[in-house]
């Protein structure tokens, strides 16, 4: 069952389309199975984080190390998540400081979007925003490049789809991960 709602929440970044996935897990998730499957993802490069989040639930952060150092390297990037007091752009100490703002704020990190490999532009747009004024609202909300966007969301929803139809014909998660380089 935890391998089901792995793939299913994080199927593009199990593909290598994303940089990263946040999920929630409920309590009866945590056992035996997750640990394997965890086992199983950081065999492939992968690296989970977990932290307490909103209400007691669980989330964990999955993520492509290499794609999250390439995000944190970039000006753009450092300048948005410095406004927020990060001040190491490492990839361990950027995530950690993220998931202290996780389990201590009251709202979330809007910067997560970078985290997850959404676009620069657009996690600017939300943060200058507030959320409002987008263009178009779909896996996050679109404040550029509209048309690009949505070929994102396509290629997303496709390759979930895709995903939970192999696994559903009893791929798991071990073949449906791409291997970091």
């Amino acid at each position: 069952m935890a391998e089901e709602i792995i793939i299913k929440c994080c199927a593009p970044t199990l593909a290598g389309l994303k940089v990263g996935s946040i999920f929630c897990l409920d309590g009866k998730y945590c056992g035996s199975d997750m640990k394997r499957c965890l086992d199983i993802l950081r065999g492939k490069g992968l690296c989970i984080k977990g932290v307490k989040g909103f209400k007691g639930q669980r989330m964990l952060y999955l993520y492509r190390p290499e794609g999250l150092r390439e995000i944190l390297s970039n000006k753009c990037n450092k300048c948005i998540l410095g406004q927020f007091g990060y001040t190491s752009f490492s990839e361990e100490e950027a995530v950690s400081f993220l998931l202290n703002r996780i389990a201590t704020q009251r709202d979330f990190p809007h910067e997560i979007g970078l985290f997850l490999g959404y676009p620069t532009n657009d996690v600017k747009g939300y943060i200058e925003n507030k959320g409002y004024n987008f263009i178009l609202s779909g896996m996050w909300k679109v404040y550029c490049n509209e048309e690009q966007a949505k070929k994102c969301f396509a290629n997303f929803k496709k390759c979930t789809s895709v995903y939970m139809e192999c696994y559903k014909r009893g791929t798991g998660l071990e073949r449906l991960t791409v291997k970091c380089s």
